[in-house]
């Protein structure tokens, strides 16, 4: 969490989801506070963020599992030993994606907008990239919002909503074929492979991490 800077690792199962507020204390051995039960599945904990800005900035994260399941986890900026977890509100928001959650973007302008990638070969009905804008709600709605023809049986594997669109239309996905970006919030994707393929519109190796980094309005990459 870079607003507080909270470490979150999330393991598997039982093994379970923990947090410290030392990881960059470096002059102490870190405590660390069970916050959640992991996923359960064979590598348990897919992707772990935090919302970034607004109300919620260092008390509201997601994390998302091999067990195709999305979880809020609400109420962290109260959290300091273990006592406290108890204060702490898990949210299952998405029960079932029919593969593994790989990948989750929390919107740096909205914190509400939450997109998730799925892995899997093989055609997903409900789709391989799903979009909601009540994340922080009561009763979080998902829609599909991947509609690259003839790409539906690939996985994908992570995905970022870009910071210099305040609309969160600009949607960048990592992919078996390289990477995919939206403009006009999934109805088009085109290929964006460029320094990974001979040109950016030619297939790419997989890609299976996506970082966007910026720093007071300057970006650092293209």
């Amino acid at each position: 969490d870079p607003y507080t800077t909270m470490f979150v690792l999330g393991l598997n199962g039982s093994l379970g989801v923990w947090m410290t507020r030392d990881a960059l204390n470096f002059n102490t051995t870190p405590s660390w506070i069970r916050i959640a039960d992991a996923p359960a599945g064979f590598s348990g904990t897919k992707a772990i963020e935090f919302v970034e800005q607004g109300d919620e900035a260092g008390d509201v994260m997601f994390f998302t599992g091999w067990n195709g399941q999305v979880t809020r986890v609400s109420g962290l900026r109260n959290v300091y030993s273990q006592a406290d977890v108890d204060q702490l509100e898990v949210t299952n928001i998405l029960s079932s994606a029919g593969a593994a959650v790989t990948g989750l973007s929390v919107d740096p302008n909205d914190p509400n907008h939450v997109v998730v990638t799925v892995g899997g070969y093989g055609n997903s009905s409900m789709g391989k990239v799903r979009e909601t804008f009540n994340a922080l709600s009561n009763n979080v709605t998902w829609s599909n919002i991947w509609s690259s023809a003839g790409l539906n049986n690939m996985p994908c594997y992570d995905v970022v909503i870009d910071v210099r669109d305040p609309s969160g239309k600009t949607i960048w996905i990592g992919t078996e074929f390289g990477i995919f970006v939206t403009e006009d919030g999934g109805d088009s994707w085109a290929m964006s492979n460029s320094g990974l393929a001979p040109s950016a519109e030619h297939i790419g190796p997989p890609v299976f991490d996506i970082k966007q980094q910026s720093r007071q309005g300057m970006f650092w990459g293209d």
